[in-house]
């Protein structure tokens, strides 16, 4: 049942509260999942936060919960780094979830397609345009 698929889940769980930002690679390297939650504001379908570029330079699966035809969407569906969630969809987040812990799924480590998007490339995009 859903309850005790979300009891499965609870467990397996861990907290982590405020680290320096010094530490914060180790913990995204470390982790099997991170989740990456764009704001319910109108018109987040563009935002592309700071923390999506981090999570995709982690090289670990990505959790999405923002809109399903947004740009961070898109992102990690062409880097298949995981996938997006619209908010509504809880009975498939928990599903989804209960699927990864059941099978163990990694990220594809790689996808070339990541690397356009780390911060030396984006750099040197920027100082072309400049």
């Amino acid at each position: 049942t859903l309850k005790t698929k979300f009891e499965l889940l609870n467990s397996r769980f861990t907290y982590i509260p405020t680290v320096p930002h010094s530490m914060i690679n180790k913990y995204q390297k470390n982790a099997d999942l991170l989740l990456l939650v764009i704001p319910d504001t109108p018109n987040n379908s563009g935002i592309l936060t700071g923390k999506l570029f981090e999570y995709l330079g982690s090289e670990n699966l990505i959790m999405n919960i923002g809109p399903k035809n947004g740009d961070a969407a898109e992102i990690i569906d062409h880097c298949n780094a995981g996938k997006t969630f619209e908010r509504s969809e809880r009975r498939e987040i928990i599903e989804y979830l209960n699927k990864l812990i059941l099978n163990k799924k990694t990220f594809t480590k790689s996808n070339p397609n990541i690397k356009k998007y780390s911060r030396i490339v984006q750099a040197h995009q920027i100082l072309e345009l400049i």
